[in-house]
């Protein structure tokens, strides 16, 4: 039954949700993780919002008020004499002003990168999205926004954006919008933490919708509370065009009350300063001045995916930006949470990140090494590291025996390359295992002067997959990349490594197959 699906559905992933911290939590068999994936609020809700929605619960029977009118009225007494509109959370308000507004195979014009669901929800309603990508450093691009806005009936801008945490200037958005006919939905969802206001352009401009929600700030993103300065032409039409009861009582009430509580605003918001402000001084990668309750860092060399992983693995939920239009895949972003959260985060966040390039010897691996160094990365060899974990050497097989134990455990990670046939021990976020065809890894092993015992025992390892058996044993498969260095050049298998390293090749583990160079009887 597949068929009915509609093809803008059928093809595509949908939002993309940060993973849930009880399942990491379940998984790594920790008690608490550090939830910074989807800019909440830490705190809970204030009194004042938990006993107003309290005493709505009692009221569960009835069905709410259809214009939301003890939530309009506060929100009167917060902001001023504007026109209000409300919603199931930011995203209800926005899906109803483009039914408002949108006909099937009309234009909306989204700013990107951004928050996916403007697309996604346009698309739901048939509408054609022209995405307009933002300069380099994400400021907008004026003219091109409104030129691109040229017919279109609805455009998005987001100030605060989520992810870059940049604003736009309010003289900016006055530009757009005395330079386009259709109507503007600038969200503002992060608005609370900047300091900056666009409210003064309700009074002169009616083709603007301001949309906020009592997700972040108010902490009621359980509570799902949206709503948006509209213009009064606009009211009528979006009353029509809502779903009946969209907010129940309780998050009405709630929010309510939430609304009216000025001091737990004003100790939120200080503490999201005062922790963005520290991140900014102390996160080791390049992070972005943000106005909202992230950041956006790039931590490149390594993939959004890879540093999102490993954060996680150390007990730290962040999201990767790769979901997000129009953004590289080196990009995290990382919100706001309680002291302790923040602070696991810095500590997990300075660890250094290493790659292992390990394999069989006669694989290249020295070589190699040697090659990445010289195009400047930062190389160790193992072989310099072990000497004081030698416990005694066999002199037959010309082979060194370590406590392997002492070492790992002792050894201080680096951010850069090890090097060497144990580096697939570490802890080590990605790891490369290099891999020769038995026959021609015999060639190399030979004029190398080991005993014939010692060249057989590494061609049977290379044949069985030892090293990448142990290095799945230690390693997720996503961590992993095999380089088959038989037919190619040193600088060829620099150059793959690079790749993997910058995120251009996934991971690969398992291709190949060599049980047909085993001696016979094998």
């Amino acid at each position: 039954m597949q068929h009915l699906v509609r093809a803008c559905f059928a093809g595509r992933t949908g939002y993309s949700y940060a993973k849930k911290a009880e399942d990491v939590a379940r998984e790594l068999g920790i008690d608490r993780v550090a939830r910074l994936a989807s800019n909440e609020n830490p705190r809970p809700p204030s009194p004042a919002a938990i006993e107003a929605a309290t005493a709505a619960l009692r009221a569960g029977n009835r069905y709410p008020d259809e214009r939301a009118s003890v939530l309009v009225e506060a929100l009167r007494r917060y902001h001023g004499d504007y026109r209000f509109v409300t919603g199931a959370g930011m995203d209800g308000v926005i899906e109803t002003v483009i039914r408002t507004v949108v006909e099937p195979g009309e234009t909306v014009v989204v700013s990107t990168p951004t928050f996916s669901f403007y697309a996604l929800a346009a698309m739901a309603h048939g509408a054609r999205v022209v995405n307009v990508k933002r300069r380099e450093d994400f400021s907008v691009d004026q003219a091109g926004f409104i030129e691109a806005c040229r017919g279109a009936k609805l455009a998005f801008l987001c100030s605060p954006n989520n992810p870059t945490g940049n604003s736009v200037p309010p003289e900016a958005v006055e530009e757009i919008l005395e330079g386009m006919e259709g109507l503007l939905f600038l969200d503002n969802a992060y608005v609370d933490f900047a300091d900056i206001d666009y409210r003064p352009l309700m009074r002169r401009h009616e083709n603007l919708v301001i949309g906020r929600t009592m997700s972040k700030i108010f902490a009621l993103a359980g509570l799902r509370v949206g709503y948006a300065f509209a213009p009064r032409w606009l009211e009528p039409f979006y009353h029509r065009a809502a779903t009946p009861f969209a907010l129940n009582s309780v998050s009405l009430a709630a929010a309510a009350g939430a609304l009216a509580d000025a001091d737990r605003v004003r100790e939120t918001r200080d503490h999201v300063r005062r922790w963005r402000q520290r991140f900014l001084e102390e996160i080791p990668f390049k992070t972005y001045p943000s106005d909202a309750n992230f950041v956006m860092i790039d931590v490149a060399p390594f993939t959004g995916d890879e540093a999102t992983e490993s954060l996680a693995a150390k007990g730290v939920l962040v999201r990767s930006c790769t979901s997000f239009p129009g953004l590289g895949n080196s990009y995290i972003r990382v919100s706001i949470g309680e002291d302790w959260e923040n602070v696991r985060f810095l500590e997990a966040i300075k660890k250094p990140m290493m790659t292992g390039i390990t394999g069989t010897p006669g694989t290249g691996k020295t070589s190699i090494a040697a090659e990445l160094k010289r195009r400047g990365h930062t190389v160790v060899r193992l072989a310099d590291t072990v000497r004081p974990y030698i416990i005694e050497e066999d002199c037959s097989r010309q082979t060194l025996v370590v406590d392997v134990d002492r070492w790992v455990e002792e050894f201080e990670p680096l951010d850069g390359i090890v090097e060497g046939h144990l580096a697939h021990l570490l802890p080590c976020d990605r790891v490369v295992v290099l891999r020769c065809r038995p026959d021609v890894l015999r060639q190399r092993l030979s004029p190398r002067d080991y005993p014939e015992g010692k060249v057989a025992e590494n061609v049977e390892a290379e044949a069985l997959d030892v090293i990448l058996i142990e290095t799945l044993e230690e390693h997720p498969d996503e961590h992993v990349f095999e380089v088959d260095t038989t037919d190619l050049s040193v600088g060829e298998c620099a150059d793959r490594i690079e790749q993997f390293i910058r995120g251009e090749l996934p991971p690969s583990c398992g291709c190949i197959d060599w049980t047909d160079y085993l001696e016979p009887g094998r």
